[in-house]
C-alpha cells in the first residue's frame, strides 16, 4: 500500500470514526426527547401543547438521522477495512 492509499484510509476511517460518533450522540438526543417529558407545571395550555408537539418533532428528526449516520459510518468502515487474499502471507 502507498503512502497516499495508506493516507485515504486513514481520512476514510477517521471520518467513519466521526460519523459514528456524531450518529449515536444523535441518537442519544432522540432517545433522550423520547423518554423525557414536558413539566407543564409553569407554562398555560397552549405552551404546553407546543412544548409537547416540538418534543415530537425533535424525536422525528433525529432518531432518523442519528440512524442514518450511523449506518454510513458502518458503510465507511466495510468499505474501507482491509480484504485479505487468499494464499498470500502478511
Amino acid at each position: 500500500m502507498s503512502q497516499s492509499q495508506g493516507l485515504v484510509r486513514a481520512a476514510g476511517i477517521g471520518l467513519a470514526a466521526a460519523s459514528l460518533l456524531g450518529g449515536l450522540w444523535v441518537l442519544s438526543l432522540g432517545v433522550q426527547s423520547a423518554l423525557v417529558q414536558v413539566d407543564c407545571t409553569t407554562l398555560s395550555d397552549a405552551e404546553c401543547g407546543l412544548a409537547s408537539e416540538l418534543r415530537r418533532d425533535e424525536l422525528r428528526l433525529y432518531l432518523p438521522e442519528g440512524g442514518a449516520l450511523v449506518m454510513l459510518a458502518v458503510a465507511l468502515f466495510l468499505g474501507l477495512r482491509k480484504v485479505e487474499t487468499k494464499g498470500k502471507t502478511p
